[in-house]
C-alpha cells in the first residue's frame, strides 16, 4: 500500500491492515516518504486511533530494519536512555552506566554523537574508563 492511498484510508476513519501498515512504515522508515507524508500519516493515525494490528505493523517494521549489533559479552546491558529533556539534569542512563561499572558488569552505551542533557555531556566519557571491556566505538563498556 501507498502512502496516499493509506492517509486516504485513515482519514475516512478505516483502520489499516497490520501488513498495510507494515508497508507505509517500510517506506517511511527507507526514506521514500516525504517530511508532509510521514507526519500526515502519524497525525492522521492519532486522531483515528491506532489500533494493535496497526501499532504492530509499524513494529515489525522497524525491528526489520534495526540495526542488530553483535557483542562478544554473555550477559550485556543497554544504558541507553531517550534524553532530550532540555532540563540540564543528571542523566538516568549515564547513572545506570556508573552502576554497572561498579560491578564490572559489561554495558553497552550509544555513541556520545548527540549529548542531551549538559550533565550528560560531563559524564559520558566516564562509564567507559571504569570497566575492562572499554573497547570499542558506540561502545561496550
Amino acid at each position: 500500500m501507498d502512502i496516499p492511498t493509506a492517509l486516504q484510508q485513515i482519514v475516512d476513519g478505516q483502520d489499516l491492515s497490520q501488513n498495510d501498515t507494515a508497508k507505509v512504515f517500510h517506506q517511511i522508515m527507507s526514506g521514500e516518504a516525504t517530511p508532509g507524508q510521514i507526519g500526515a500519516i502519524l497525525a492522521a493515525l492519532r486522531v483515528k486511533g491506532e489500533t494493535a494490528e496497526e501499532l504492530a505493523g509499524a513494529a515489525m517494521t522497524m525491528r526489520a530494519l534495526a540495526s542488530k549489533v553483535t557483542v562478544n559479552a554473555e550477559h550485556l546491558v543497554d544504558t541507553c536512555g531517550t534524553g532530550g529533556s532540555g532540563s540540564k539534569l543528571f542523566n538516568i542512563s549515564t547513572a545506570a552506566a556508573f552502576v554497572t561499572a561498579a560491578f564490572w558488569i559489561k554495558a553497552w552505551m550509544p555513541s556520545a554523537a548527540s549529548r542531551p542533557s549538559r550533565m550528560a555531556q560531563t559524564t559520558s566519557e566516564a562509564p567507559r574508563t571504569m570497566s575492562p571491556a572499554a573497547k570499542t566505538p558506540g561502545r561496550v563498556v
